[in-house]
């Protein structure tokens, strides 16, 4: 968002997830286990989120996949976030 305004409502917004919902999130069943797999097998793990960075940390650690990820792509390296591809491009 533009303006003073619009980076305001981004603040709070990006608070609101770290306290309220962050802490309740969980992984999907067996998330984990699937990245350890292909990450043993010499896979090298990338993340592509419309989160941005200060929110793509804890997410990755949530999971438990934090160490794995080599590559990581957020919203605030990239022109555009979601729906436009630039995320996965970068």
């Amino acid at each position: 968002p533009e303006g003073e305004r619009g980076q305001e409502i981004s603040h709070w917004r990006s608070r609101l997830f770290r306290v309220e919902y962050l802490p309740e999130l969980r992984p999907i069943a067996g998330a984990r286990e699937l990245c350890e797999w292909f990450h043993s097998r010499g896979a090298r793990l990338a993340i592509a989120t419309s989160a941005d960075s200060r929110e793509m940390e804890p997410l990755l650690e949530r999971v438990g996949i934090a160490g794995l990820v080599e590559k990581r792509t957020s919203k605030d390296q990239v022109d555009e976030s979601k729906p436009a591809p630039d995320v996965v491009h970068a």
